[in-house]
C-alpha cells in the first residue's frame, strides 16, 4: 500500500468514526426547525478536516480517541456555525455551501443566525459533557476553544472591514496599502485559530515537562496549516468553478475581498503556499515518523482542488 493510499484510508477511517459520534450526539437534540437546520448543515458532507485533525493528533500523542470525542464534536460544531454565518448576506453573501443551498437559503436568515448560535452552545455542551471527569483538562479545552472562537470573530470582522475599505477605494489603493503581515495576522485569527486549537487540544491530556514543548510545536504547525488552507482557498476561489468547489467561485473578487491572490497574484500565492507547507513540515520534526499523517495532510491541503 502506498503512503498516499494509507493516508486516504486512515482519513476515511477517522471521518467514519467521527460520523458515528456526530449521529449519536445529535440524536439527543429535540427535533425543531432549528435543530433541523443544524442537522442539514452538519450532515451536508464536507472534508471533516478539523475533527480528523483532532483525532489524528490524539493518536500521534497516544491519547485515547474516546478522550477527545467531545472536543472533536465541538470543533466541528463551531466550524459549521462559522460557515453558516459566513454565507449570510451581511457577510460573504454566498448561496451555496458543500454543494447544496446555504442554510439561510433553505431555512431563512433568522433561522440561520440562530442555528449558528445554537451550534456554538452545542459545542460547549459536547465538550463539557465528555471531559467533566477531568476538570483540569476541561478548563484548558474550554479556554482554548473559546479563545479560538473569539479570534475567529475578530479575524472575520477585520476581513469585512478590509473588504469595505477596498470597495471604497474602487479596488485600487486598498490593495497597495494592505501588507502581507496584516493579511497573515488576520487569517491566523479567522482560519488558523480553530485549526491550531485542533492540534493543540489533544496535547492538553498530556502531563510532564515535555508537554509544553509538544504544544509549542503543534501550535506552530497549526498556524502554518491554517495559513496554508487559507492561501489555497484563495487560489481555488480565483481559479476553480462553482461545480468543483461546491460553493460559489470568484466570490472573493465579487465581494472586493483582500486575499492572497488579490494581493500577490496566483503564481506568487502558489509559491507562498509551498513555502508555508515547508514551514508546517519543519514544525513536525519533534514527532519523527509518528507525524506521518500530519505531513501527508499538509501536502494534501497544498494539492487540493476543492
Amino acid at each position: 500500500m502506498t503512503r498516499v493510499q494509507l493516508f486516504v484510508n486512515n482519513y476515511n477511517r477517522l471521518a467514519a468514526f467521527f460520523a458515528d459520534w456526530l449521529s449519536e450526539d445529535m440524536r439527543y437534540v429535540m427535533s425543531t426547525r432549528l435543530s433541523d437546520a443544524a442537522t442539514y448543515s452538519l450532515m451536508a458532507g464536507g472534508k471533516r478536516l478539523r475533527p480528523a485533525l483532532v483525532m489524528a493528533t490524539a493518536e500521534m500523542l497516544r491519547v485515547a480517541l474516546e478522550n477527545v470525542r467531545g472536543f472533536a464534536l465541538a470543533v466541528e460544531y463551531i466550524h459549521t456555525s462559522s460557515l453558516i454565518h459566513d454565507d449570510l448576506p451581511a457577510m460573504d453573501d454566498d448561496s451555496m455551501r458543500r454543494g447544496q443551498p446555504a442554510c439561510h437559503v433553505k431555512y431563512g436568515e433568522a433561522a440561520a443566525i440562530l442555528t449558528g448560535d445554537f451550534l456554538i452552545a452545542r459545542a460547549f455542551q459536547a465538550l463539557a459533557g465528555d471531559v467533566l471527569q477531568q476538570p483540569d483538562v476541561c478548563k484548558k479545552l474550554v479556554t482554548l476553544l473559546s479563545g479560538a472562537v473569539v479570534a475567529l470573530c475578530e479575524g472575520q470582522i477585520l476581513d469585512l472591514d478590509a473588504a469595505a475599505a477596498s470597495r471604497v477605494d474602487d479596488g485600487g489603493g486598498g490593495l497597495g496599502e494592505e501588507s502581507a503581515l496584516e493579511l497573515r495576522r488576520r487569517h491566523l485569527m479567522k482560519t488558523g485559530a480553530l485549526i491550531r486549537a485542533c492540534v493543540v487540544g489533544p496535547a492538553e491530556f498530556l502531563s510532564g515537562s515535555k508537554s509544553e514543548g509538544v504544544k509549542y510545536a503543534l501550535s506552530d504547525y497549526g498556524n502554518c496549516l491554517g495559513l496554508l488552507f487559507q492561501i489555497t482557498d484563495d487560489i481555488l476561489d480565483a481559479t476553480s468553478t462553482t461545480e468543483v468547489l461546491g460553493k460559489s467561485a470568484k466570490n472573493d473578487s465579487k465581494q472586493g475581498a483582500l486575499t492572497y491572490v488579490s494581493l500577490f497574484g496566483v503564481d506568487a500565492a502558489k509559491k507562498l503556499a509551498q513555502e508555508t507547507a515547508d514551514q508546517a513540515l519543519d514544525a513536525l520534526s519533534l514527532f519523527g515518523e509518528d507525524a506521518w499523517f500530519h505531513r501527508a495532510l499538509c501536502l494534501k491541503v497544498l494539492e487540493r482542488d476543492k
